[in-house]
């Protein structure tokens, strides 16, 4: 008997031992397969890149990564540099080959972001840089790692931190073409200790002119220092200028923006005759900054947005509204951002109105009683002719330096009720993705004509080549022209039996 459970013992026990053994290498075998797995992929390639306006802790870009093998990580590495004299954040992520998005620029996400000017990327090598162009409150970049990627927090600051107070010339303004003071106004709840100011990219020599601290009312003993940041320049005729500030505290708090206005002669007041709508309607100059656009004719209704003197706007109709200083005259707009809506009179100068070319050529195979379109890109005037009679004229906007409108004459070859319009054009400042588009022409590769909801600087070269026209002056020409469109029909594309009207671009 207790040899039989000796040897019951001894075969359990050995039973045991081989178990054991078996699940110990079994589990020393995944260890070295772990072992054999590389800490970073041979490569990574970059599958998303998204910017979130301002979130609670401040704004984020989100980038996501995919390694080409298995690795203990699934990011790649990377190193942060700041560069706070020039008010930007720059990421370098290593070892990474295909980048299979486009981040394009985005009207919502990146102009109206509050901690973000610009944010750009691209390859160097196996590297992957992301930089971006800060503004608002200078609080050093934060990264975070997620599942399959990383997440940049620019972080919100508070009222500790410097802010700017004024701008000369005002923002999105006009100016005289002559010598000119360029300032910002800051205050700070410190003393200022550094200031950096940038024109054009181009860092200038500041005078700095401090006032007596001043008491908030929110505190009798928080005192604010308020400083002028300034320069002189002589201004050219017609050139856009774009300024930075950056400042810092003597606590190391730090604060950038940017801002634009125009150098241009006083446009010339137009006369305006009885005709003045026989083209829809006509065009004035706002002349005050910070012009309110209402949803109704006063100052009690909704606010659209705010118009300033670098804009245009063309009046579709003159209404009584709300009385100010003796005058109830309103005007409904068309325009960009605030098509329909109603600005005071006394905001608008009417310019001289838009006119057709006096002398043109009738594009080979238009005939009598065919639409076709010329577009003067240095006047900034698209006329629609009825062969040879001009039947529409109104101001648009043609393509940048470096992104002209294609000259040349082409037909119409495919329309849309709308379309999200994307592109990233190399000789352009950013790339852009906007969605649903009104009334796009369509008349040769990417090029086309289309209504414009995100500007009012109609007359000038404001585009990446596209002809953009304001969102009634689009829609009257999109159902004018051909091809034309069928029942519930949303696109069409131009065939031999529903053929394009002919375009001719030129300067």
């Amino acid at each position: 008997m207790i040899s039989f459970v000796l040897r019951f013992f001894v075969i359990l026990v050995a039973s045991i031992a081989v178990v054991s053994g078996g699940l110990f290498l079994y589990e020393n075998k995944i260890t070295t397969a772990d072992q054999k797995l590389p800490e970073y992929a041979g490569e990574y390639s970059v599958t998303s890149l998204t910017c979130l306006s301002e979130t609670q802790e401040g704004s984020k870009v989100i980038i996501h990564f995919q390694g080409n093998q298995k690795a203990l990580s699934a990011t790649p590495q990377y190193s942060l540099q700041e560069f706070p004299q020039e008010g930007r954040s720059e990421i370098l992520f290593r070892n990474v080959g295909e980048v299979n998005t486009s981040f394009l620029y985005n009207d919502v996400m990146v102009i109206n972001n509050p901690l973000i000017e610009e944010l750009n990327y691209e390859k160097r090598g196996d590297d992957f840089l992301v930089n971006i162009k800060r503004r608002g409150v200078l609080q050093p970049a934060q990264i975070s790692t997620s599942s399959n990627g990383f997440i940049i927090l620019l972080p919100k600051g508070d009222t500790t931190y410097p802010a700017f107070l004024d701008f000369i010339p005002s923002r999105d303004s006009t100016v005289f073409p002559a010598e000119q003071k360029i300032a910002v106004v800051v205050s700070s709840k410190n003393p200022l200790k550094e200031a950096f100011l940038f024109l054009q990219g181009r860092p200038q020599t500041a005078i700095i002119t401090t006032s007596t601290p001043t008491t908030t009312q929110e505190s009798q003993t928080q005192k604010s220092f308020q400083y002028e940041i300034s320069f002189n320049e002589k201004l050219k005729k017609d050139e856009l200028y774009k300024v930075r500030a950056i400042v810092f505290d003597e606590q190391g708090l730090g604060s950038a923006v940017t801002w634009e206005f125009l150098a241009q002669l006083p446009q010339q007041r137009g006369i305006l005759g009885p005709d003045r709508f026989q083209y829809l309607g006509w065009w004035g100059q706002i002349n005050t900054n910070q012009t309110r656009v209402r949803k109704e004719p006063t100052t009690k209704s909704d606010i659209m947005g705010e118009l300033s003197t670098i804009n245009r706007v063309k009046v579709l109709d003159e209404v009584a509204g709300e009385q100010i200083n003796n005058n109830n005259h309103w005007y409904q707009i068309d325009g960009g951002k605030y098509a329909r809506g109603y600005v005071f009179s006394e905001a608008v100068n009417p310019l001289p109105q838009p006119e057709p070319p006096k002398e043109f050529q009738i594009p080979q195979g238009v005939k009598e009683k065919d639409y076709w379109i010329d577009v003067d890109t240095k006047k900034e005037i698209f006329t629609l002719f009825q062969y040879d009679k001009p039947v529409f004229a109104t101001f648009v906007s043609t393509g940048r330096k470096g992104s002209e409108t294609i000259e040349g004459t082409y037909s119409i070859r495919y329309k849309l009720i709308k379309k999200r319009m994307k592109d990233n054009p190399p000789n352009f400042e950013h790339g852009y993705d906007i969605p649903d588009v009104p009334s796009v022409m369509f008349y040769h590769d990417s090029y086309a004509i289309h209504g414009t909801y995100w500007h009012d600087r109609f007359g000038t070269q404001q585009s990446a080549g596209c002809t953009n026209m304001t969102q009634g002056d689009a829609k009257f020409v999109f159902d004018k022209i051909l091809p034309k469109l069928n029942g519930q029909q949303t696109e069409v594309v131009a065939d031999a039996e529903n053929p394009g009207t002919m375009v001719h671009n030129h300067q």
